[in-house]
């Protein structure tokens, strides 16, 4: 069965004028989420790697769909940030600037496509990332106005499905129409089915947002 659809791939990249390259492609197979144990497959491919984590558009995702590899990257290169501002404020950047660059490269670190993957935090993940705004506060970086991370990936999503909604619906279950007198939502899209896997995704999550 794999075997057949990486022959579809290759099909399909060749009538696209593309060339799939099988030493740059890996395989992951994700399992249940959140397992204790890692349980090795026999790998489908025998020319491709097979490999428990995937970067993806600087999102690292496990086999089992945990970010906590992601969020630690996150944090080891925030550190390297709080390395450079010390050099900054010492060539005289002012507070007001100082936070303008916290705010550009931590915070944006902190969220970047955070739709993607913040519904896969566990609640150590969240503080641990929280604790980076903490001691950007701490030594002056960042003002204690900052909003909560938990916060500004609310409006993301919040933006980024309003975005889906309204313009590229199709990617959406079927709208549907209720005769019964029941609580507004903010979409008229049909709900799917949850899943343990697919529980935390982010259409899941905001077609489900408003049931809580």
């Amino acid at each position: 069965m794999m075997m057949m659809m990486m022959m579809m791939i290759e099909d399909w990249a060749c009538s696209n004028n593309l060339k799939l390259s099988r030493s740059d492609s890996v395989e992951i197979i994700v399992t249940r989420q959140r397992r204790k144990s890692h349980v090795s497959l026999m790998p489908t491919l025998p020319d491709i790697a097979q490999v428990q984590t995937i970067k993806i558009l600087g999102v690292t995702i496990s086999d089992h769909l945990s970010v906590n590899q992601h969020v630690t990257n996150i944090i080891v290169s925030c550190a390297q940030t709080f390395h450079a501002l010390p050099v900054l404020r010492a060539h005289g950047l002012n507070k007001d600037a100082l936070e303008g660059v916290f705010k550009a490269v931590v915070i944006a670190k902190l969220t970047y496509t955070s739709p993607a993957w913040w519904g896969l935090t566990l609640a150590h993940d969240r503080q641990k990332m929280e604790s980076v705004i903490c001691r950007g506060v701490r030594f002056g970086y960042c003002t204690t106005k900052q909003a909560p991370l938990a916060e500004l990936a609310a409006e993301a999503d919040e933006t980024l499905f309003e975005n889906i909604l309204y313009n590229i619906h199709q990617l959406l279950p079927d709208r549907t129409q209720s005769t019964y007198n029941l609580r507004s939502r903010k979409h008229d899209c049909s709900l799917t089915v949850k899943h343990s896997v697919t529980a935390n995704e982010f259409i899941t999550r905001m077609l489900y947002k408003d049931m809580y």
